[in-house]
């Protein structure tokens, strides 16, 4: 069975314009072409689905590429998940901590605040991280 490009979009939920930025930087491969139309496969939709996934995890479309075509032939998915989500794992841990130290500097101001002019808290908050790095 195929496809055109707007069945191709209904069924994935990504516009047409994004399966034909996918198709350029080549995370979807260039489909078979009738008439001068796009005409994609059940693979194509399928890897849709893939990258609809990946995509819902925030995978950067580079990571979505390396999981779907980085990896040797014969390769099983759970391998390359495994790799894919080592990655993903470590930059989703390291952004909560930002998400954390972020909510703890606007708690603490929102409730005790006394600086008199805005430079005063951003110097304050500077010299409070220092003290914290070190």
């Amino acid at each position: 069975m195929t496809f055109t490009i707007s069945q191709v979009a209904a069924r994935t939920g990504f516009p047409a314009s994004t399966l034909r930025y996918y198709e350029q930087i080549g995370l979807l491969p260039a489909p078979a072409r009738v008439g001068g139309r796009r005409v994609y496969d059940e693979a194509a939709v399928d890897r849709l689905r893939v990258v609809a996934l990946a995509r819902s995890l925030d995978f950067p479309l580079d990571d979505i590429r390396d999981l779907l075509d980085g990896f040797p032939a014969g390769t099983p998915p759970s391998e390359r998940w495994r790799v894919a989500n080592e990655t993903r794992i470590a930059a989703l841990e390291a952004q909560a901590a930002d998400i954390q130290r972020m909510l703890g500097i606007l708690r603490h101001s929102s409730e005790n605040c006394a600086c008199t002019d805005l430079t005063e808290c951003a110097n304050a908050w500077a010299d409070r991280e220092a003290a914290a790095a070190s």
